[in-house]
């Protein structure tokens, strides 16, 4: 647990975390409209090829493109990229991402806090099996 608090404060936000999440979040945006567009364009022949089945059509439209000169850059999914599990976009703030972290900072002190106080407090018990051997 002291590694991943280790790795939380190495992770604070600065200007510069936050300017590249909100690029990588554009990227995606341009990304996804652009399949969103062209599934439209390509809908009829998409679902009069081999690459239909009912099940993943969005990993099969994918391959279906590759098929395809030109449309290489749809063969590896992009994601919306994500700050400690929350989506970035462009109108992310810099007290948005040090909220995020805060928080995510507190959580795990908080358990390695809870979880210290159990070691500390711990008592050796008897087992059950031991309490009934015991009563004879």
């Amino acid at each position: 647990m002291q590694d991943r608090e280790a790795e939380i404060v190495r992770c604070k936000p600065d200007q510069a975390r936050l300017d590249k999440l909100i690029k990588a979040s554009d990227e995606y945006v341009v990304w996804n409209d652009e399949l969103k567009k062209l599934k439209e364009d390509l809908w009829q022949d998409f679902r009069h090829s081999a690459w239909y089945p009912y099940k993943n059509l969005d990993i099969n439209f994918r391959r279906y493109l590759l098929d395809t000169p030109g449309y290489e850059k749809f063969e590896s999914p992009k994601r919306n990229p994500q700050f400690f599990g929350v989506h970035v976009w462009n109108e992310t703030t810099l007290d948005e991402l040090l909220h995020v972290w805060q928080r995510e900072l507190d959580t795990i002190r908080n358990i390695i806090s809870k979880e210290q106080s159990k070691v500390d407090n711990w008592q050796e018990q008897l087992t059950a099996r031991e309490i009934i051997n015991s009563r004879g």
